[in-house]
């Protein structure tokens, strides 16, 4: 999941925190993170001498987007909850769910499932409800992400079902690529024999695939106990 900027620019009022913040956006495009983040750290501090909690939402908000692609994960997720109260504050929910989807992607990355699930289930809810479609499609690839890891393949095939239907209607490409990728990998580990380990330790009551798995495995078993005494047999 690719971390996104809040979409609203800083205040026409403050010239000198909006010009660092777009030198500091221009510099992490350009893979120059050391210098965009220093543009964005004199965003930051420019904005709370002004008093603009949007700008300041803003400015950290690309802080953590410059941690996530550095890979220091820990700190772009203080950054991004550093910002959320301040988009609920707000009353602005596409915000919120910009930001809670990176959140998302950050705990991801650092192995939080959990923590992962909770932040881009809350994102989807938001871009639902703001009729967001193409960013819920988004968010719900991301669950599917984290049901596949989980063993959940039913459920992540329905979640990259879900993106797919929506995203070819929308007629966006690349995140329709991603969809299908997505679901393609899916899909190839249901034909993978030799994880059938895989449900002894990764346990989806709910999941249809859980059952056939472990009638696989059980069955296989009696079979193995049957013929073992052919094979002691002189």
């Amino acid at each position: 999941a690719q971390p996104r900027a809040p979409g609203d620019p800083l205040p026409e009022r403050d010239f000198p925190s909006r010009l660092e913040n777009g030198l500091g956006l221009v510099r992490m495009t350009q893979g120059r993170y050391d210098e965009a983040e220093q543009h964005l750290l004199n965003s930051l501090r420019f904005v709370r001498e002004s008093g603009s909690r949007r700008g300041v939402m803003v400015a950290l908000s690309n802080l953590g987007i410059v941690r996530n692609r550095r890979g220091d994960f820990p700190g772009a997720l203080r950054f991004y909850e550093e910002a959320l109260p301040l988009a609920v504050l707000a009353g602005d929910s596409q915000q919120q769910a910009v930001i809670l989807n990176n959140i998302g992607g950050s705990r991801y990355q650092l192995g939080d499932l959990d923590g992962a699930e909770a932040a881009w289930t809350e994102a989807h809810r938001l871009r639902l409800a703001v009729g967001d479609t193409s960013g819920a499609a988004s968010t719900s690839m991301n669950l599917g992400l984290i049901l596949r890891r989980r063993g959940d393949r039913e459920g992540a095939l329905r979640c990259f079902d879900e993106a797919e239907a929506v995203l070819r209607r929308l007629g966006s490409l690349n995140l329709l690529a991603e969809a299908l990728s997505g679901r393609g990998n899916v899909l190839l580990d249901l034909g993978r024999p030799w994880a059938i380990w895989h449900p002894m330790i990764m346990w989806q009551p709910h999941s249809i695939m859980f059952e056939v798995a472990w009638c696989v495995i059980l069955y296989t078993t009696v079979l193995f106990m049957e013929f073992l005494p052919i094979g002691f047999e002189k």
